[in-house]
C-alpha cells in the first residue's frame, strides 16, 4: 500500500467509523409491536426511553393502530411534545408543536395506566358493537382535561372519554368517560341526562326509538392490484397519449398506485410524472425539471426484461433467506440504480414483522443483491 494510500484511509477511518455506529445504533433502536395494546408495560416503556426524561401527560390518544402522547417538561411547561408509536416502528417525536386545551390537567408519564388506555379502547369497541354507534370514524380513546358539564366548568379534570353517534340519527349521541384506571363512571346523552354504564354494555340503549337500519351501500368493485395483476393497460393509455414509444425515466409500482416518469423528447432534463390510483384512473401528467445531475437518459421496456417483470416480482419475497414471509411493498425499474450509461436495474422493495429488505435485479433479470435493510 502506498504512503498517500494509507494516508487517506487514516483520514476516512473516523468518517467510516461515525456512519457505522450511527447505523448500528439505529438498527438496534427499539420498535413497537405489532398489536401494540398486546403488552402495555412493554409499549410504556418504549416512550419512556424514547422520550428519555420525566414528562407531563396532557393528552393521550389511544387507537388500535396508533397511540400519540402530547407531553410537557415539568422545567419548560410552555413547551409541548408530541410523540408516536406505530406497529413495527420507534417512538417517534413529530415535528412542531401541538394545541392543548386544558394544559394545567396532566399526568406523570410513569404515572400512566397505559393498560387503562387499552381497556378503555376495548369498551368503546364493545359499546359500538352493542348499541349500534357510528363506527366509520376513528375509533380511539381520549385522555385529556375535560369540563364538568353538571357545573359548567372547563377544564375540571383529567380523564378517559369518547363520543358515540348514531350512523342514522345525528341526534342521538352519548358522550363517554372512564376514570385514570378504565372505569366507565359516567355517560351523557345529548341533553346532558345520565344513561347508566350498564345499559349501554347490554346494548339498551335507544330502546323504543325506530330501529330504521343505514341503507346498506353497495358493494365497491375491486380494487387493482398493480404488483399482482400488471401496469399494460396504463403503459398502453401513456403511450396513447404521448403518440410515440415510452421513453421511461423511472417506474414506481406500488399494489394500490402506480407513477410513471417519462422523459420529454423535445427538452433535456426535463420529466412528466403520470400518476394512476387504485381505481385506475389517472391524475394530469406533472412537468418537473431534474435537478443536479441527476441521468435524463431514458430506457425503454425492452432494456430491462419488461416481460419477466412478474416473475421477477413473484419470486422476489422468496429470495432473502431471513426472511421468509416477506411480501412485495414496492417495485423500482431506473438507471439511477446502477448508473446513467448502464442499462437499468428492477429493485423489489420487500417487508416482514421484523423490517424491509431489498431484492436488486439487473437488465436480464439475473439477481444482482439481495439484503437486509
Amino acid at each position: 500500500m502506498s504512503c498517500a494510500t494509507e494516508r487517506i484511509r487514516r483520514a476516512l477511518a473516523p468518517a467510516a467509523a461515525l456512519v457505522l455506529g450511527l447505523a448500528a445504533a439505529q438498527a438496534a433502536e427499539p420498535l413497537a409491536p405489532k398489536q401494540l395494546h398486546k403488552d402495555p408495560a412493554l409499549l410504556k416503556q418504549l416512550f419512556v426511553e424514547a422520550i428519555g426524561r420525566p414528562v407531563d401527560v396532557v393528552v393521550a390518544e389511544f387507537r388500535a393502530e396508533r397511540v400519540q402522547l402530547v407531553v410537557v417538561d415539568p422545567v419548560a411547561p410552555a413547551v409541548f411534545e408530541t410523540w408516536t408509536a406505530t406497529p413495527r416502528r420507534p417512538v417517534q417525536r413529530e415535528e412542531g408543536s401541538a394545541y392543548v386545551a386544558c394544559p394545567g390537567q396532566r399526568i406523570a408519564l410513569e404515572t400512566l395506566d397505559f393498560a387503562a388506555g387499552a381497556r378503555v379502547l376495548a369498551q368503546i369497541d364493545a359499546l359500538i358493537g352493542a348499541n349500534g354507534f357510528d363506527a366509520s370514524n376513528v375509533v380511539q380513546a381520549r385522555l385529556a382535561g375535560i369540563e364538568d358539564r353538571a357545573r359548567r366548568r372547563p377544564c375540571d379534570h383529567l380523564a378517559w372519554f369518547e363520543t358515540l353517534s348514531d350512523p342514522v340519527d345525528p341526534l342521538i349521541r352519548v358522550d363517554a368517560e372512564w376514570t385514570l384506571d378504565g372505569t366507565l363512571v359516567r355517560a351523557l346523552d345529548r341533553q346532558s341526562r345520565p344513561i347508566p354504564p350498564a345499559r349501554l354494555f347490554s346494548g339498551g340503549f335507544g330502546a323504543g326509538r325506530p330501529k330504521t337500519a343505514p341503507p346498506v351501500p353497495a358493494a365497491p368493485p375491486a380494487r387493482h392490484d398493480y404488483l399482482a395483476a400488471g401496469i399494460a393497460e396504463e403503459l398502453a393509455q401513456i403511450e396513447q397519449r404521448l403518440g410515440a414509444p415510452l421513453a421511461l425515466y423511472r417506474l414506481d409500482i406500488y399494489a394500490d398506485s402506480l407513477q410513471v416518469t417519462t422523459v420529454d423528447a423535445d427538452r433535456r432534463h426535463r420529466v412528466t410524472v403520470w400518476r394512476f390510483d387504485r381505481d385506475r384512473e389517472m391524475a394530469a401528467p406533472e412537468a418537473k425539471e431534474l435537478v443536479g445531475d441527476d441521468c435524463d437518459r431514458p430506457f425503454a421496456l425492452a432494456d430491462f426484461g419488461y416481460p419477466r417483470l412478474a416473475e421477477l416480482i413473484a419470486a422476489a419475497p422468496r429470495t432473502i433467506a431471513a426472511m421468509p414471509e416477506a411480501r412485495v411493498r414496492k417495485v423500482s425499474v431506473s438507471r439511477r440504480l446502477s448508473a446513467c450509461r448502464k442499462p437499468p436495474q428492477v429493485s423489489v422493495s420487500v417487508e416482514d414483522e421484523r423490517g424491509y429488505g431489498d431484492v436488486v435485479y439487473d437488465a436480464a433479470g439475473q439477481l444482482v443483491e439481495a439484503r437486509v435493510r
